[in-house]
């Protein structure tokens, strides 16, 4: 300051002109820097959030933040891709439920290039390897609304949609047909966890210990899932649901017998007190995994599988790699339930499983 103050004074005493056009061009400096800082536009957040996947950044408008997801598939996977419009996961029930809705809503995003978000709290994504972002779905807006025509039947117009927007379809969507060209990655994407798949697994190697006449001569292991629960109240009965009667479990069981040596019939139920007389039977053990998710995987672990009716039974028989047999008349004729069904039942039961009754 004290130079600054010396060089100005010679100045001014020389050339009293010149000090006034020095002050005259640093005041138009000072002017035009405020008015040109006053008149910059604010730099606010982006509008958009992004949706990070695998180092991609895909912007959706409106979607909130999704979850970190443990279970992300690889980089081949269908959400993988950027900058695709998605397909909303809502709950639809328990598990069986929640799992043909989150398969046909897989399906369906595949075939229109699109990719699928699940809310967070869905169980779904604690027990299986999802392909689908978690997050809080309540969060989102802005997307087309879908509703099923019939529950347990093949709507062609829920597939038809304009994909160039988000998107949610409600509600239960059982059909196999919504996700039949993609099959191999609904099976992958519902692998157990490790540990469900060791503890179903040791369950299932003592039983073939026990019963095997040989380590050479291993005994063949024939899951049966026997539905009865809620089926047997009232509002359900009126409805128009059916439970699989004995005789149907008993001729699946010889069915098997025939068919294949040294037969073992793994029971999961909850109901085994209504079905004692199979209980009698030296070939059946009645097991349990403890949650709905360990007894699953025993079913669909087993050599082969008898369903009774449910979408519970449904999945086991779905996931199982052998034989599957289905009772043929889950919905009483000319109940509601029924016309929920195509005529012969055939876009609900698995084409390739043997129906009895």
């Amino acid at each position: 300051m004290f130079c600054q103050d010396v060089f100005w004074k010679h100045v001014f005493k020389r050339d009293r002109k010149l000090k006034y056009m020095v002050l005259l061009g640093i005041a138009t400096i000072v002017v035009y820097g405020f008015h040109v800082s006053s008149h910059l536009p604010t730099v606010a957040e982006p509008s958009k959030s992004v949706i990070k996947d695998g180092g991609e950044e895909n912007q959706q408008t409106n979607i909130g933040t999704p979850s970190h997801n443990l279970n992300k598939k690889p980089s081949d996977s269908l959400s993988e891709n950027r900058n695709k419009h998605f397909i909303i996961c809502i709950e639809s029930g328990r598990l069986g439920n929640a799992m043909f809705t989150y398969a046909s809503i897989y399906g369906i995003a595949s075939g229109k290039n699109m990719s699928v978000v699940i809310d967070e709290s869905n169980p779904l994504v604690k027990h299986f390897k999802l392909d689908a972002k978690s997050m809080k779905i309540q969060s989102l807006s802005g997307y087309l609304k879908l509703v099923e025509k019939s529950s347990c039947d093949f709507d062609q117009a829920l597939t038809k949609f304009d994909s160039n927007g988000n998107v949610m379809i409600e509600r239960y969507l059982q059909s196999w047909r919504y996700f039949s060209h993609v099959e191999n990655k609904i099976r992958s994407q519902f692998d157990f966890t490790d540990s469900t798949k060791a503890s179903a697994d040791g369950i299932l190697n003592k039983i073939r210990e026990e019963r095997s006449l040989s380590a050479n001569v291993s005994a063949t292991l024939v899951g049966i899932h026997y539905r009865r629960g809620d089926f047997v109240e009232k509002h359900f009965k009126d409805f128009g649901y059916q439970l699989a009667p004995v005789e149907y479990i008993q001729r699946a069981m010889e069915y098997f017998r025939l068919r294949y040596s040294h037969v073992t019939f793994v029971l999961a139920t909850t109901s085994a007190v209504f079905i004692k007389d199979l209980l009698k039977d030296g070939s059946v053990i009645h097991v349990t995994g403890g949650t709905a998710i360990a007894d699953m995987a025993i079913m669909a672990r087993c050599d082969h599988l008898i369903q009774t009716v449910g979408t519970y039974g449904w999945w086991s028989g779905f996931l199982n790699n052998g034989t599957v047999v289905y009772y043929k008349y889950p919905a009483r004729e000319g109940s509601e339930l029924r016309k929920l069904f195509s005529s012969d039942y055939s876009s609900f039961f698995y084409p390739k499983w043997i129906g009895m009754e």
